[in-house]
């Protein structure tokens, strides 16, 4: 039996990644019965390996979703920070004439259940989940910015230069709310973004904004997390007993 890992990428981007142990076009031709997907697929490229377990498939998926965030996935998005890095075999291009009659079968009405009133209500909570998750995403990586300047603050002090202050920040792997509302106010989390290294990029705010961000900001980001994850708890026990 063969354990598949496989990938959808878009204009250069990973937008999926998933696992199964049936036939590979099988899992293809499901997903192309998927709304979400339906606007990748012409251009959409699927890649793929096989693992020897069923234990390797689901660290290798649960891994490599954590660490790309693909938009389409839902289940699984932990945001997870790991210390180490596992070595992802050679990915392999998904032969494009079984992608196309996979997506062909799909395509048959008899096989499409996207008219089903109930599928459409998934999908539509899978897709707003999907949005909720990087949200919530977002504000936990804000939270832990705040935190990380004002524990600055208080020891070396900010990097200001020019009435701007200078922080360094994983805008890849931990993406940052390009604002906040502040009583009733919207502030930049910051006004530029220059890459410096490969994790790392190099964000500026006048120094006034980030004020008022350590200032108020961490209640602020605080409370509309737990509003944020309060609606992710509503639409997960929503989706689970459709």
């Amino acid at each position: 039996m063969a354990f598949y890992i496989y990938k959808y990428v878009y204009r250069d981007e990973i937008i999926y990644v998933g696992k199964t142990k049936r036939p590979l076009i099988e899992r293809v031709g499901e997903h192309a019965n998927e709304q979400k997907f339906f606007r990748y697929l012409n251009e959409a490229k699927i890649y793929y390996f096989t693992v020897s377990t069923a234990v390797e498939m689901d660290i290798y998926e649960k891994y490599l979703i954590n660490v790309h965030s693909p938009i389409l996935n839902v289940v699984d998005m932990d945001h997870a920070k790991f210390k180490f890095t596992l070595p992802v075999p050679v990915w392999k291009l998904y032969d494009a004439a079984s992608y196309r009659q996979a997506i062909s079968i799909s395509n048959n009405p008899v096989n499409n259940p996207s008219n089903d009133p109930r599928t459409q209500e998934r999908i539509q909570l899978e897709d707003q989940l999907t949005n909720l998750y990087y949200r919530e995403a977002e504000l936990e990586n804000l939270e832990g910015l705040l935190e990380m300047l004002w524990e600055q603050k208080l020891s070396i002090g900010l990097d200001e230069r020019d009435g701007y202050v200078y922080y360094e920040w994983d805008m890849e792997m931990d993406p940052l709310p390009d604002t906040i509302v502040i009583q009733g106010d919207e502030y930049p989390c910051f006004i530029s973004s220059r890459q410096v290294t490969a994790h790392k990029w190099e964000n500026k705010v006048p120094v006034k904004i980030m004020g008022i961000l350590l200032q108020q900001g961490l209640s602020v980001v605080k409370e509309e997390y737990l509003k944020v994850r309060a609606e992710v708890l509503d639409k997960e026990y929503t989706l689970e007993n459709l």
